[in-house]
């Protein structure tokens, strides 16, 4: 029998999500480091913050992420996996971690410890701005669309069914990975969801869709 090329890409996609499970269902909820590098913004942040903001992170690496803000929500640093290490999340304040695995798709996914960085996710809504900053400065801007909350349904099992919170859809963590990590460029914040006591016991996703092409300020 011979696969079609696209039958043959999803089948190696699939392949690697029990990997991508483990961080589907980790329970991102560590304790903070101190990271003195980029503070958290306050109401009403003035452009020249933003300025400031980008200044900071500028290392004159051009296509490497180094940072994510939305006005008077977050001012945050981003920061790589590891090679082969699909599972790490930063555990430094203010800092989220850039998925290596969604960036492999196509699409930009960050990570954060939902007591950290992660805290922030959930004050985003449709149609709030995110803006991407990259090491030559080089803004991207999105705007919030969806927004998915997951309980997992075995919190401690890395294959856990997950329950959409909103629809009462059962499904996967493969289709959960393939929803979330997969499809046209976009933008997918990732942080767990603390209910009933257990750090780990939901996901929350936060999707977000380009505006514009990127554009040095």
């Amino acid at each position: 029998m011979v696969l079609s090329t696209k039958t043959l890409r999803l089948a190696i996609l699939v392949s690697g999500l029990l990997v991508t499970s483990i961080l589907l269902l980790i329970g991102i909820h560590m304790q903070a480091a101190a990271l003195d590098v980029v503070s958290q913004t306050s109401p009403d942040t003035p452009d020249d913050e933003f300025e400031t903001f980008v200044e900071a992170l500028n290392n004159g690496e051009t296509g490497v992420l180094r940072g994510v803000y939305t006005p008077s929500i977050m001012a945050l640093e981003i920061v790589p996996q590891p090679e082969n290490d699909p599972g790490f999340v930063s555990t430094a304040d203010n800092v989220v971690t850039e998925f290596s695995q969604a960036n492999e798709n196509g699409i930009t996914g960050l990570l954060a410890h939902n007591t950290l960085a992660g805290k922030y996710f959930s004050e985003l809504a449709p149609g709030s701005i995110i803006r991407l900053v990259y090491g030559d400065s080089t803004i991207e801007e999105f705007t919030v669309t969806e927004i998915y909350r997951y309980q997992a349904l075995t919190p401690n099992d890395p294959r856990s069914d997950f329950l959409d919170l909103d629809t009462g859809e059962w499904i996967s963590v493969d289709t959960l990975f393939i929803r979330m990590y997969t499809g046209a460029t976009h933008l997918t914040f990732q942080t767990c969801i603390l209910a009933e006591g257990d750090p780990s016991w939901g996901r929350l996703f936060i999707i977000a869709e380009p505006m514009t092409s990127p554009e040095a300020p």
